[in-house]
């Protein structure tokens, strides 16, 4: 049976992604650009397409839909991968999880009824990379291999990306938000005890760039033994990942989107569980691939 599929897109920057709908999957659904929509107006538009199902991604991150939601324009609500916790709203019917980053004697802390997919809550494809080639027109996320085991011009591709030519390399990719001292302070204690390693962040954002060098510097770290690289376009990111060897995860608030970039770029990831949806993302997501 087929589904008649609204996407009511509510934040500008999924207006921009939205452009491409084929390479997003979304070539048979009707998009609704919402982003400057009043929730009341939203709600009505829902209300007037009959819509039986509504699966809210956004949750409690900003420009959410919630207060629409909460007119009730739909049969039945569900929200999906954009919060990583409960709503905690008595309008939100379902959440969408599996049997790892929402476990049975979690069931208590939803106030939604859980869907548990059988592997990991977190569907995900990597099919639009192909359409950000580089610059120079490739739009594979490698150079050819000329033997097993080895990328003809790694070297100065690690270079070009801000990598150091050789040593091991363990990175994190997440907003810094996401950090906490502690855990900072063991990748730390890890690159010290590590000869010639290098830590890899993402500069995201610029402002607590400087008070983490000075963090790194207290914890003993010095020179480049802590690089920051800026954000870059989807297929550079994805080829700049593979050449890590180890992708560390965040304890309290885990990779998401980064840790399935990581993953599909080859690059074994650790975490550590912790008892909250926040907190099992990273681990839904590599038992799902065999971790």
């Amino acid at each position: 049976r087929r589904f008649k599929i609204y996407v009511y897109i509510v934040k500008h920057d999924q207006v921009v992604a939205a452009v491409d709908a084929e390479n997003s999957g979304l070539a048979d659904a009707i998009l609704v650009d919402a982003h400057a929509a009043e929730m009341s107006e939203l709600a009505q538009w829902i209300n007037d397409a009959g819509t039986h199902v509504v699966i809210d991604c956004n949750g409690q991150t900003g420009r959410e839909s919630l207060p629409a939601l909460a007119m009730r324009p739909a049969a039945l609500h569900v929200h999906y991968l954009g919060f990583p916790s409960t709503i905690g709203a008595s309008y939100i019917d379902h959440i969408i999880g599996d049997p790892i980053v929402s476990p049975p004697e979690l069931v208590g802390y939803y106030t939604e009824k859980l869907l548990l997919l059988p592997t990991t809550f977190q569907v995900t494809s990597h099919k639009t990379r192909q359409s950000h080639p580089f610059a120079d027109g490739r739009t594979s996320p490698l150079p050819p291999m000329r033997t097993v085991g080895y990328v003809e011009g790694e070297e100065d591709l690690r270079l070009y990306h801000g990598f150091p030519a050789a040593g091991p390399t363990l990175c994190n990719w997440n907003q810094h938000f996401k950090l906490d001292p502690e855990f900072f302070g063991v990748w730390a204690r890890i690159i010290k005890q590590v000869p010639n390693s290098t830590l890899i962040m993402l500069r995201y954002p610029e402002e607590s760039e400087p008070h983490l060098r000075y963090a790194a510097r207290q914890m003993g770290l010095t020179g480049d033994q802590l690089r920051f690289l800026p954000k870059a376009s989807l297929t550079e990111h994805l080829q700049r990942t593979s050449f890590c060897d180890l992708f560390l995860d965040n304890r309290e608030y885990n990779s998401g989107t980064t840790c399935t970039d990581s993953l599909w770029a080859g690059v074994p990831t650790i975490t550590m569980p912790r008892m909250k949806h926040a907190g099992r993302h990273a681990v839904s997501m590599i038992r799902a691939v065999g971790g």
